[in-house]
């Protein structure tokens, strides 16, 4: 009877609950006008934005059981980019009627108690109008409890499922009950979102804490009203706000706002009945990428052959790069990148057949299909790398940016592996490391985008360690440890265990060197699984029978953990007792620079370091720099919330007083994040035993004269004494936590190298061509597009449209070279390099080295039918024309250099940072519209207009002045509403340098308009339109100059070897002779420096001498002459 009875009560207070949630059941169509509208830009009015707009009728009426009919009619697309909101909204024809021939369509969809279900749409509708779809009916989705009037819980929408808190109001003079709910975009449990290209950034714990970068809401506003035959939703509102800053939220924020207006226009009766089409199930209320994901959101592409358009964008790029960089180079071969994207392999194939014989087309296809960041991509690489159609250079070079670049899916990484077997049994070194090294680093990014990383993808890395160390291959031990350390994978932590001593007994008989790579393929495996990873490195950090390296190693790799205080304690007690003083000072040098840290993710760090400082004796910090040492520079500024951190670590043995090892890190802090830049590691044990055994005594007393060069390749050929295998020296290169790159020297490469020089020309073809093509005229020229990043974020709005934040970086960098080589004697038939040491050499060459690099960033919609939002983009190009002749004289220790003067101006190097609205339509790419955010004219102010909560979202242009709420306006500077805002003019500064010696100056022009005049932050200083120019220009001068030389003498009475003395007297009778006041002037004040009157320039440590010559133009040259210890400089 209880039973009953509770069951009942719960049916009542369910069905009390679930009254207030709208009905469109019956026989009744409910007619809804309908309008939605995103912009983007800076939240103060009077600046430029952009958007659009939607506008069309909604009609919904059952279709059955918990399923409703939706028909959308009458729709009207409109863009906006101009002054908020003085400026009109511009319709769309062309978009309206792409999209209204989709959306008219029916539309079927589950509905009941207020919660949408699944949505039924014709299989032709695209994602994209479905998820306009989603956007309409993401208003109906209402969670009321008539119990409550406040409450909170995480609720399903088309963002995810989101932290929501209701409030419940009766409006009982016009009997209604509003309705608001609020949600926080942030705080959700399944947030809808893509985020690319980041994986090698770590969240910055401390930097959260101080500062978000981006923060969204949304707010929903209902009437709804009851009657006896329902509940009607009357009006609903949605407004949808994210901000972002890259610094102190603060301060300043770019804004990205959402609404929505849905008002109930009529209630009739369904009186007619249709027949129900075929309908696909197109899923629930969530949000689906779809396109977006493809679409560049700085270019906006009609393909329509893309074939064709690949070709003509090449012809493009390999024809006008010939000489130097042009300035649109960058978004010329992002535009080949989005091309190719869109391309099938077929139409990739195709082209590549048609243009691999020609060089300038073939770079440009090489260096753009990895960008494509598809298992396509890999796949034509795989293709081409084994029918041996690439050289080794451009395989590997292609393979190492597309494994970086490509999305990591399943894919992807099943497309590697095939690459990984591939690159094997081509017998290729290189490119086996390089694919071996870059599988790893994808290895990472696919484990972090899924929740299991499969054995499977992991096995090729284990079983080549495994293989290596059953053999004793050191190489193959290497290379896996360093790819395992790449990939960064908690599943390979036995493995390493493996080759670490104190963990496996064969493991203490491994080479330092391999321990020390062991431990440090435990780095990336700590951030996640970092209590496991510091168990083993105190392991080793406290055994005192592990060497005093690769305990110092493991050191280094512990701190960056983030060791708990407690932890830092027993470091500090291990170091207390250590007998190893190499440890020790290791050991206190790092804790002193930890606790100095303005890392806002080492703060506890730092704290527990002060401490375990305390624990130490200070005299370890006494120690002499001939004990391993820590030094690190860190800052951090709050106001633009980034920072940066500098390591160094000099890692010695008690043998040596010089540093057996050397590693240098940077690691920046920005947009919330931490990213490892770069670092580099130097070994050379190996190298400093040879020098301790005096394989190099003596080297200095056995090469007098000028053959000291040759003298150190022969003592080179002739280390028989040492270990074949035994690296002599190792390096390594790290970029963004991955490891890309490392080499090491041992007898057989030393081998190598000194072959090279002794052996016959035509032993070395190459040489002998390279050699042959310099002496009758070498023209070459190189260019090396790349495009290093493509950071996006992509999340859906109210509206059913995404928004996204994203950042590219394309550079384009070219080197012209034209060049004549003169040897004499001339090379004989078995000429080698060895000979160049006795010969004369003079080159002339031209050369140019430009380049061209884009940054942009941009913030607003994404869609491949159309764009609008705000782009910032800087623009750096440089070229560096060189026209020189030298001649070089090693056995007389003499080089001579020859530059032509600047006798036009030229442009050297422009920086241009400008922010821009800009709005993008693929059906009319024509009338695309870029202008700057902040406009050059005066406008009426409109600061101080409070937002309008009933303002109509209409097309006419008076309706049409939409406002953000007052809180997004900025309070800093108040104007009346009549009073128009004056912009001030750009700032504009010019400033030159002039070297009349050498016929030319350098100006400096800059020019400046922002927006910090609304706002003194930052952001709005940054935001606007900067150029700065440097320029090369001529200057007159009293005779033309022709040239400029330089010439060094080295050796032993250099000085006197250029220098001729002149006769005082002489030059005295010749000075009436002069016809201008500067040359009395010159000649007077040079004799009374070579007469020694002059203290100042008497007691300097150089000799200068002056005299007058005929150039071969009738000009007159100054010489001067510096020594140096036995090398020369004359200046002429």
């Amino acid at each position: 009877m209880w039973g009953i009875t509770l069951a009942l009560v719960l049916t009542l207070v369910g069905g009390q609950e679930s009254s207030y949630a709208p009905d469109f059941t019956g026989s009744k169509t409910f007619v809804y006008n309908y309008e939605g509208l995103i912009l983007s830009g800076l939240p103060e009015k009077g600046c430029n934005r952009a958007g659009v707009k939607l506008k069309c009728k909604v009609e919904i009426n059952s279709a059955g059981p918990k399923l409703c009919l939706l028909r959308i009619h009458t729709l009207d697309v409109e863009e906006y980019n101009g002054v908020w909101p003085k400026d009109p909204f511009t319709r769309s024809f062309r978009l309206t009627q792409v999209l209204g021939a989709q959306l008219v369509k029916p539309i079927r969809f589950e509905y009941s108690s207020g919660q949408v279900g699944n949505i039924y749409t014709a299989d032709d509708v695209s994602s994209l109008v479905v998820n306009i779809v989603r956007g309409i009916l993401n208003i109906l989705q209402l969670s009321i409890k008539r119990t409550q009037n406040t409450y909170s819980f995480q609720e399903f929408g088309i963002a995810g499922i989101c932290h929501t808190n209701y409030i419940i109001q009766q409006d009982k003079k016009e009997n209604q009950i509003l309705v608001t709910k609020s949600k926080d975009l942030h705080s959700c449990q399944d947030k809808v979102q893509r985020i690319t290209g980041n994986a090698y950034a770590q969240t910055c714990s401390g930097c959260d804490q101080r500062n978000k970068t981006d923060r969204a809401f949304s707010t929903h506003n209902y009437k709804i009203k009851s009657t006896r035959s329902g509940t009607v939703i009357l009006q609903a509102d949605s407004q949808e706000v994210h901000q972002f800053t890259p610094f102190n939220e603060m301060e300043a924020a770019v804004v990205m706002e959402a609404r929505q207006k849905l008002v109930l226009a009529e209630v009739r009766k369904d009186t007619t009945s249709t027949p129900e089409p075929e309908l696909q199930n197109r899923g629930s209320l969530r949000y689906h990428f779809a396109s977006e994901l493809l679409q560049t959101p700085i270019q906006l592409l009609k393909t329509k052959n893309a074939g064709n358009q690949i070709i003509k964008t090449l012809q493009q790029l390999a024809e006008n790069m010939q000489d130097s960089a042009v300035k649109d180079a960058p978004a010329k071969y992002l535009e080949l990148v989005q091309l190719l994207r869109a391309a099938t392999y077929e139409n990739i194939d195709s082209v590549w057949k048609q243009f691999s014989s020609r060089s300038e087309y073939r770079r440009w296809i090489l260096d753009a299909i990895p960008a494509i960041g598809s298992p396509m991509a890999l796949k034509f690489l795989r293709h081409y790398i084994k029918r041996a159609e690439l050289t080794d250079f451009e395989a590997a070079q292609a393979v190492l940016v597309g494994l970086h670049l490509i999305k990591a899916d399943h894919d992807a990484v099943a497309e590697a592996a095939m690459l990984l077997k591939e690159t094997n049994a081509r017998h290729t070194p290189t490119l086996y490391k390089v694919t071996v090294l870059t599988y790893g680093s994808l290895l990472q990014r696919h484990c972090i985008s899924t929740d299991v990383c499969t054995e499977a993808a992991l096995q090729p890395l284990h079983d080549l360690a495994l293989d290596a160390l059953s053999s004793g291959n050191e190489g193959d031990m290497t290379l896996s440890l360093k790819a395992i350390g790449n990939a960064g994978q908690p599943a390979s932590i036995k493995l390493i265990q493996k080759f670490l001593p104190g963990f496996l007994h064969r493991a203490s008989q491994l080479p330092h060197s391999i321990q020390v790579d062991a431990v440090m393929a435990l780095r990336n495996i700590a951030k996640n699984d970092r209590r496991r990873v510091q168990d083993i490195l105190m392991q080793l950090f406290a055994n005192h029978k592990v060497n005093a390296e690769v305990r110092m190693v493991a050191s280094v790799v512990l701190v960056e953990t983030k060791p708990t205080p407690a932890l830092l304690i027993n470091m500090a007690n291990v170091a207390l007792t250590d007998t190893n003083l190499q440890v020790a000072s290791f050991t206190y040098s790092q804790l002193k620079a930890l606790s100095t840290s303005q890392a806002p993710d080492l703060y506890t760090v730092a704290a527990a370091s002060n401490i375990a400082l305390k624990l130490l004796n200070p005299k370890l910090g006494w120690l002499s720099y001939r004990y391993s040492k820590n030094l690190r520079y860190d800052t951090f500024t709050d106001a633009i919330m980034s920072g940066f951190a500098a390591n160094l670590f000099a890692i010695n043995n008690a043998a040596t007083t010089l540093p057996t090892a050397f590693i240098s890190n940077i690691k920046a802090y920005f947009l919330g994040a931490t990213t490892d830049l770069f670092e580099v590691g130097l070994r050379a044990e190996g190298l400093q035993e040879v020098i301790m055994k005096k394989h190099l005594d003596n080297w200095s007393s056995r090469a007098q004269g000028g053959n000291e060069i040759r003298d150190i390749l022969k003592k080179l050929s002739e280390w028989k004494a040492l270990p074949t295998n035994e690296p002599l020296a190792s390096a390594y290169l790290k970029l963004f936590g991955q490891e890309i790159f490392f080499a090491k020297i041992n007898k057989d490469s030393i081998k190598r190298a000194v072959e090279v020089f002794y052996k016959p020309e035509e032993q070395l073809p190459k040489l002998g061509d390279l050699l042959r093509s310099l002496q009758q005229s070498l023209d070459g020229h190189w260019t090396k597009p790349l495009l290093s990043t493509e950071v996006r974020h992509i999340v859906p709005t109210c509206v059913g449209l995404p928004i996204e934040k994203s950042m590219y970086y394309v550079s384009v960098t070219s080197a012209a070279i034209n060049a004549r080589v003169q040897i004499l004697p001339s090379p004989s038939s078995d000429f080698s390099l060895s000979q160049l040491f006795d010969s004369k050499i003079k080159l002339h060459s031209k050369m140019s080295l430009s380049f061209a690099k884009d940054l942009i960033m941009f913030i607003g919609l994404n869609t491949h039918l159309i764009q609008a939002g705000m782009e910032l983009q800087a623009k750096v190009h440089a070229m560096f024309p060189v026209n020189i002749a030298a001649a070089v004289n090693i056995k007389e220790k003499n080089f001579k250099i020859d530059i032509v003067p600047c006798h036009q101006e030229s442009e050297i190097m422009s920086v241009r940072v400008k922010a821009y609205s800009v709005t993008r339509n693929v059906e009319d790419l024509a009338a695309a519209k870029i202008i700057p955010v902040v406009p050059s004219e005066s406008i009426p102010n409109l600061w101080k207009e409070g937002f309008n909560s009933g303002e109509k979202l209409t097309g006419d242009h008076s309706e049409n002045t939409g406002s953000f709420p007052s809180e997004f306006l900025s309070k800093e500077k108040s104007y009346s509403a009549e009073e128009p805002l004056h912009y001030p003019a750009p700032a504009a500064d010019s400033r030159c340098a002039k070297a009349r010696q050498f016929g030319f100056e350098v100006c400096l022009e800059k020019t400046s308009a922002n927006a910090g005049f609304i706002k003194n932050s930052l952001l709005y200083f940054l935001i606007g339109g900067h150029t700065t120019e440097v320029s090369f220009k001529p200057v007159r001068t009293e005779s033309t100059i022709e040239k400029i030389q330089i010439e060094f003498q080295a050796g032993p009475r250099a000085a006197e070897k250029m220098v001729h003395l002149v006769d005082l007297d002489e030059i005295e009778d010749e000075n009436d002779e002069m016809e201008t006041p500067l040359h009395h002037h010159a000649l007077g004040k040079l004799k009374r420096i070579l007469s020694g009157q002059n203290e100042t320039w008497s007691k300097l440590p150089f000799t200068w001498w002056s005299g007058m010559c005929d150039s071969e133009g009738g000009g007159e040259t100054i010489s001067a002459v510096q020594e140096y210890g036995g090398l020369a400089v004359d200046i002429a």
